[in-house]
């Protein structure tokens, strides 16, 4: 008798199709068994879509991130796959994101599927929206939030048997001008495939007026996917600026390391000292380390550094104008990127906007009102991030008490695996419980050790089952 267990992985952009690779790794180094096991695939775009990332970008959009970083589960993962597409392999080239999703596809998915299979798994794919509600035995099943279960294995699954890798939820600032010509609400089509001239065709004109909102990743995948420059180019941001540039000497020989002076603060120590900490690690830890690496090791650490602070004194600092530039600077951009962004010859204005500062005008132009100055514009594109943790299943979860977030970090509380939610013990990977820096080199460890616990779970109970089993034949 083959004891059968499903598993229920829920989001197939990026960090879904990570997991699988991971999960394959495992079952390859733990020469796993896997008779009796199902995996349900569940995304409604299908399994390996890439997610807003990789998957809603145009052709032109490209990584922040060079080949060695975009394969962290296997060594040279990318490269062979560019080999094996006979596209010539350039070791500091970024690749454009639309390329990276076909690897998705193809490494991630279908190749670890494959080797899954050789291990006796089975696999079910489900193009639907999925919900997770719970019964009032505690256990949970999985529905279409439209018709009910997706599947009756997917009915009384326990919270080990349901992964999240789900993405950024909706935009939803300037969600007043949604639907109005002349304003783009998201830079990536989650509708369709359209790019942004053929969405607004106002840019199809050299002498519009642009206001870009966001200084972020997002305002260079605009100006890579813009044909030409305009006759004016306003970026607005709290930053006042764009980002880096990438130094791929400097970064060659540099090392990570923790940074000291922020993991030292306590619960004692005042929003200047930390701020102050903060500079000191800019300035002193900055021999032979580039500012990106720093960010980074920043980043990598800040769940922890904000956890030890008073709640007040890190409110207040991820609250503050120190804090969002983190981010920006540990992700600097290609030099290409900047000098396409550089022909538009920006002007960058130092304002966070909020809805009440954009002015439909009766002509279809757009009036924003900065306080210190009033700028005229005939298209405004929203190129701000997605929300973190406001996706329709993660909102369903927090409905019903099975997540909440903490008001330190504002992400899901989760245990000490730092992906199980804590109210549910649900695994959640992806920017919902992650804070720092987003990408596949972030999620990689949370995704490995979810594996790892997941592969060696699954051999513990069908060995045990198994035994079980063979105890009552005899």
């Amino acid at each position: 008798m083959t004891s059968k267990k499903d598993i229920a992985i829920i989001g197939g952009g990026a960090v879904g199709p990570l997991l699988l690779a991971y999960i394959s790794n495992e079952a390859e180094r733990q020469s796993a068994t896997l008779n009796g096991v199902t995996f349900h695939l569940i995304d409604p775009k299908g399994f390996g879509n890439g997610g807003i990332a990789y998957g809603k970008c145009n052709s032109q959009h490209v990584l922040n991130s060079v080949i060695q970083e975009m394969a962290p589960f296997r060594e040279n993962a990318f490269l062979d796959f560019l080999k094996s597409s006979r596209i010539p392999a350039n070791q500091e080239e970024f690749y454009s994101r639309s390329l990276y999703k076909k690897f998705i596809k193809k490494d991630l998915v279908d190749r670890s599927i494959k080797v899954l299979e050789c291990h006796g798994a089975r696999f079910e794919e489900h193009k639907v929206a999925a919900r997770i509600q719970q019964t009032k035995n505690g256990r949970f099943n999985v529905l279409n939030p439209c018709s009910g279960p997706i599947s009756l294995a997917l009915c009384g699954l326990s919270n080990e048997d349901i992964i999240l890798t789900v993405g950024y939820g909706p935009n939803n600032r300037f969600t007043p001008f949604k639907n109005q010509s002349g304003f783009v609400h998201s830079i990536y089509d989650t509708r369709g495939e359209l790019s942004l001239i053929e969405r607004e065709t106002k840019l199809q004109n050299p002498s519009n007026r642009i206001a870009v909102i966001g200084s972020g990743p997002g305002l260079y995948d605009v100006v890579n996917e813009l044909p030409h420059p305009f006759r004016e180019f306003f970026v607005f941001s709290g930053s006042g600026k764009g980002l880096g540039v990438r130094d791929l000497k400097l970064e060659k020989n540099e090392q990570s390391l923790p940074p000291q002076r922020l993991l030292s603060l306590g619960k004692d120590s005042k929003l200047t000292e930390v701020v102050s900490a903060l500079k000191q690690e800019f300035t002193i830890a900055a021999n032979g380390r580039s500012k990106r690496r720093i960010g980074l090791d920043i980043q990598k650490n800040i769940k922890q550094i904000l956890m030890q602070l008073d709640k007040g004194v890190a409110e207040a600092f991820r609250q503050s104008s120190e804090y969002a530039p983190i981010k920006h600077i540990a992700t600097p951009v290609p030099q290409k990127s900047k000098q396409k962004l550089d022909t538009f010859s920006p002007h960058f204005v130092k304002a966070r906007l909020e809805n009440d500062q954009i002015k439909k005008q009766l002509d279809g132009s757009y009036l924003i009102n900065t306080g210190d100055n009033q700028y005229e514009v005939d298209v405004v594109i929203n190129a701000t991030g997605h929300g973190r943790h406001n996706s329709s299943i993660i909102q369903s979860l927090k409905k019903q008490g099975l997540a909440q977030v903490n008001p330190i970090t504002n992400a899901l509380e989760t245990d000490e695996t730092e992906y199980r939610l804590k109210s549910s013990g649900i695994s959640v990977i992806g920017p919902a419980t992650h804070v720092g820096t987003d990408g596949m080199e972030s999620f990689a460890c949370y995704t490995e050790r979810c594996a790892k616990a997941l592969v060696r779970q699954i051999n513990s109970n069908l060995n045990f089952n198994r035994d079980r089993d063979f105890r009552a034949a005899i």
